[in-house]
């Protein structure tokens, strides 16, 4: 027994041996609210007022000591974390590009055409970080507040992998475990995820080519939508879905679909003909979506020259671009776009590639007009083959290849981030000044606050 138990213990048995009778006392309360405290004498009042007072201080220190220790007890065992479920078991992220699009900082919701059963335990697990923790995508509705999935050794059978859910409130500073939806990582399974997009505090998304899930009380449940999606975007208060008919790649036939927050009633939108493709890049900035139909010539594209559809007015209805964003060089080489990300100042950039030619024909595309025009930056300003983009602004890009590199002038000159995150397989931004990259093995989740120039990491044990 502890010092402060039994100090505690000996005070409230000498209170109970000088508390007054329960009758005296509820007779003096009724006493007080008819006539007021001058009913009684008030040196008596206080004296016995106090009698009852000390153990009732006493009893509530022992509570809030049990308190702490049952918090303490819970925390060190995630039963609720569905990490711990076997059947759940998958393989580690492949470690490529999760997504190309910035993390999602506004409202948006989800759920496909209706609701179909699958749901987790009844309140979000909080637990440790599994160890060998991936990342394959993440999400941020303020700079504070984020999420992490991915995958790590389960918390049951170490020799396995589970798929894992990560929240910070703290910017990336910290991380627990919290619940994720009832699917694997990776792959192409009926209930593969690849990507994670909140709304706000309760309302996201999980999903993959083939399933789609949505909680709205911030993961406590995840429920399986119907069909699944091949990308999908939250702002403005809706969702943008795109899907496609199944059967592809190559030669997809793609839907897009709109919704408010947390509902699921899809809604079309309309497009300019037939969207077919090998696959799809959304992005949004204000009420403004893109839209990049990748081809590949397995897919019987003669080009792989993308379409690019633009909407302003959240997804509802959607215009073709009336040429490639990417200038075409001279001769017969065909340049196309690869990597596409928004800014918060509204402006749209892309990376430029050449077919079938030598990764220094690579430069970037920047529009500040909704896709009307678009400015080139330097060719061959990077040599390394472009595996993710992001934008701080129409001015600041980033660009990693076999490291990171950053240009402050639209894409026309590049130096290598400094301190940066090297090899990354995905960069966002939040806002003007905000961002984060996942090193290319998923270990490293790292955060900028000033645009990119310098850079701090967690890295995952």
């Amino acid at each position: 027994m502890s010092d402060i138990e039994r100090e505690l213990r000996e005070s409230l048995a000498e209170n109970a041996r000088r508390a007054p009778a329960g009758d005296g006392l509820a007779e003096r309360i009724i006493a007080d609210a008819q006539f007021g405290r001058g009913a009684h004498d008030r040196r008596s009042g206080r004296s016995r007022w106090r009698a009852w007072l000390l153990p009732a201080i006493a009893a509530a220190c022992v509570a809030g000591v049990v308190a702490s220790i049952a918090v303490v007890a819970s925390l060190q065992h995630p039963k609720t974390h569905s990490a711990n479920t076997p059947s759940f078991s998958v393989t580690p992220p492949t470690g490529g590009a999760a997504s190309s699009t910035a993390p999602a900082t506004t409202t948006a919701p989800s759920s496909s055409h209706g609701a179909s059963g699958a749901s987790t335990s009844a309140v979000p697990g909080i637990g440790p970080v599994p160890k060998g923790f991936q990342a394959a995508d993440l999400t941020f509705v303020s700079t504070e507040d984020g999420w992490a999935l991915g995958s790590g050794q389960c918390f049951k059978t170490p020799s396995q992998s589970c798929t894992a859910l990560l929240r910070t409130s703290n910017g990336g500073k910290d991380w627990v475990s919290v619940m994720n939806p009832p699917a694997n990582i990776g792959g192409t399974c009926d209930t593969c995820i690849e990507h994670i997009r909140f709304a706000d505090g309760n309302v996201g998304y999980a999903y993959g080519q083939n399933a789609l899930f949505m909680t709205k009380d911030g993961g406590a449940h995840w429920t399986r939508q119907p069909g699944g999606a091949d990308a999908l975007e939250t702002l403005s208060g809706n969702v943008i879905r795109v899907a496609d008919a199944g059967g592809c790649p190559p030669g997809c036939s793609y839907q897009v679909q709109t919704a408010e927050v947390g509902s699921g009633q899809w809604q079309p939108a309309r497009l300019p003909g037939t969207v077919r493709g090998d696959s799809v890049l959304l992005n949004r900035t204000g009420h403004a979506a893109y839209l990049l139909i990748q081809q590949h010539p397995a897919g019987g594209a003669g080009m792989q020259q993308p379409t690019l559809l633009t909407s302003s007015d959240d997804g509802h209805t959607w215009a073709k671009s009336g040429h490639t964003p990417c200038p075409q060089g001279p001769g017969s080489t065909e340049i196309d776009a690869s990597l596409m990300t928004t800014a918060e100042d509204g402006s749209l950039s892309l990376v430029c590639t050449a077919r079938g030619g030598p990764p220094i024909a690579q430069f970037t595309v920047t529009s500040t007009d909704g896709g009307t025009t678009f400015r080139p930056g330097g060719r061959g300003a990077f040599s390394s083959l472009a595996g993710a983009l992001g934008a701080a602004s129409s001015s600041v890009l980033l660009v990693s290849g076999d490291d990171t590199y950053r240009s402050v002038n639209g894409g026309r000159t590049w130096l290598l981030s400094a301190a940066g995150p090297g090899k990354a397989s995905w960069i966002g931004f939040e806002n003007a000044t905000v961002g984060r990259a996942i090193s290319m093995n998923g270990r490293t989740i790292w955060t900028t606050a000033d645009a990119g120039a310098t850079w701090s990491n967690h890295t995952f044990l």
